[in-house]
């Protein structure tokens, strides 16, 4: 799934463990509820996508950046260094 166009795509509880989806456009992409356990998403567009509870964990090159302009990344489950990481990154936004 590299570079592939899934902006605006409805991925709800779709199961992408492993898939490589670096540089793919996810930009407004559901992901409520998907399963991302170690997927690739190296240089991914994320911007918008809702990730409602999708597992992230394991995730290969998500970035803290990437994370924050997603919608309901808080409700998503991953890696905690992760989280800490992108909550830093929204408090220095806010200074």
């Amino acid at each position: 799934l590299i570079e592939t166009d899934l902006n605006e795509a409805i991925l709800i509880g779709t199961n992408l463990y492993k898939a490589d989806l670096s540089m793919a456009g996810l930009n407004g992409a559901n992901l409520g509820v998907a399963y991302l356990i170690e997927a690739d998403l190296s240089m991914a567009d994320l911007t918008g996508a809702n990730l409602y509870k999708a597992n992230l964990n394991g995730v290969q090159n998500l970035t803290a950046k990437q994370l924050i302009i997603t919608i309901n990344w808080q409700e998503a489950i991953f890696d905690f260094s992760l989280r800490v990481e992108a909550e830093k990154l929204i408090g220095a936004e806010n200074r």
